[in-house]
């Protein structure tokens, strides 16, 4: 399974209802990030993100959840979520669920920071900038990889082909 962090996903809304919304038929905060977990697991799916819940048999933990609003969104009225990975930083993976009204505004941004814990009591995190669990990070740390680029590289002290490669009986 591919795990594409770069998709994005367009979810549309149904319109504001009246149980949505406060004394001034505005869509309220409550309902609006209850809605954003609906477009943020739709990018989960889309993304492959799922894929990690299923592999682990554990779930995707918020450790935050932040918001912003910019512009009012009225009973009746239609709504899209638009919806990307904003960015990972080591095992939080950070999910924006843009608003936007029926004219395209942007209206309210939720930003989801999820992890992935696969074991609470040893603490162990599936780091997503590496693609790794963390605890196999850790291993391959303890064998030489010190630097993610050396993923690709041998062991330090294993001799590469492409060293025998360049050996002078070969050279031309």
């Amino acid at each position: 399974t591919v795990i594409d962090l770069s998709r994005k996903v367009v979810v549309p809304g149904p319109v504001v209802r009246f149980s949505q919304t406060d004394f001034n038929r505005h869509f309220t905060v409550r309902e609006i990030v209850r809605d954003s977990e609906r477009g943020m697991y739709n990018l989960v799916h889309v993304t492959g993100l799922a894929h990690l819940e299923h592999h682990f048999a554990v779930m995707f933990f918020a450790s935050d959840v932040k918001a912003t609003f910019t512009k009012e969104i009225v009973e009746g009225e239609r709504y899209e979520m638009r919806v990307r990975v904003a960015g990972v930083r080591g095992p939080l993976a950070d999910i924006e669920v843009a608003f936007h009204n029926a004219e395209g505004d942007a209206c309210f941004q939720v930003t989801w920071s999820l992890m992935l814990v696969r074991d609470v009591a040893k603490r162990l995190l599936y780091d997503f900038e590496v693609g790794l669990p963390a605890e196999d990070l850790a291993a391959l740390r303890e064998i030489g990889f010190d630097d993610i680029g050396d993923l690709g590289k041998p062991p330090p002290g294993v001799a590469s082909d492409a060293a025998s490669d360049a050996s002078p009986a070969r050279a031309s």
